[in-house]
């Protein structure tokens, strides 16, 4: 099992046209296993998720997957991606809580606003902002 403390967003973007945001976490590990936090209310730009742990069973048919980390909005109906980012699991298999260490992630969100999928093109990938946790194995 893998284990993520959250700790806290720095920066992100804001998708609510009113400016208030309520964020969440959601962990995708493969094509149909989804984990995610509890919603920080009114957490804005900068949500603290009070070290927080979400566990995750990594078994043999889905560890080979990138985890894909995205920070959403609850208040913008069903979850509005935030930002997001994507990496491998096989790094913290062996991590043990005592030797875990706190790191910054960076997430991105994927910018078309100028019409460039549309247009043959490659959508934008832009950084904004960072998820600050932890990640170690249980037991």
């Amino acid at each position: 099992m893998l284990v993520f403390t959250l700790f806290e967003c720095r920066g992100l973007r804001s998708v609510s046209p009113l400016g208030h945001q309520d964020p969440f976490v959601e962990f995708k590990l493969g094509p149909n296993y989804t984990k995610k936090s509890k919603v920080v209310k009114e957490g804005g730009k900068d949500p603290y998720f009070e070290e927080e742990e979400v566990v995750m069973w990594v078994d043999g048919d889905i560890w080979t997957n990138d985890l894909v980390v995205s920070v959403c909005d609850e208040s913008v109906g069903v979850g509005k991606p935030i930002g997001s980012s994507r990496f491998s699991v096989l790094g913290y298999m062996d991590i043990f809580p005592s030797k875990a260490q706190v790191e910054g992630i960076d997430l991105f969100y994927i910018d078309d606003s100028r019409g460039a999928a549309l247009a043959g093109g490659e959508p934008n990938e832009v950084p904004k902002g960072q998820l600050f946790m932890k990640v170690s194995v249980c037991g």
